[in-house]
């Protein structure tokens, strides 16, 4: 049996893991890419920012990085984000059980 909360007391739950980063960076898009889950069709690169400040010159300068992966399920209730040094799980209200 299953029921719906339609005040439920918070509006998204999440749920974050941080780790030391195990492969390099090449290695963790290489293994994203041969993911694959119906549950979870849209798939989304993560960009980074690498600012560069020039020491006493007026001036900066910033390059673009791949900072992960966002997974967005079907739904649009649930999403999931993976990185080289963690994971990030978001469910979204309503909420079962």
């Amino acid at each position: 049996m299953s029921e719906r909360y339609n005040h439920a007391p918070i509006i998204s739950a999440i749920l974050d893991v941080q780790a030391e980063q195990a492969d390099s960076r090449e290695t963790f898009f290489q293994q994203d890419a041969n993911f694959e889950d119906p549950d979870y069709p849209t798939r989304q690169v993560i960009r980074g920012i690498n600012p560069t400040v020039a020491g006493t010159t007026v001036g900066a300068a910033a390059t673009q990085t791949s900072a992960g992966v966002l997974y967005q399920s079907s739904d649009q209730k649930q999403f999931f984000r993976l990185t080289p040094d963690g994971f990030t799980f978001v469910r979204l209200n309503p909420y079962i059980n």
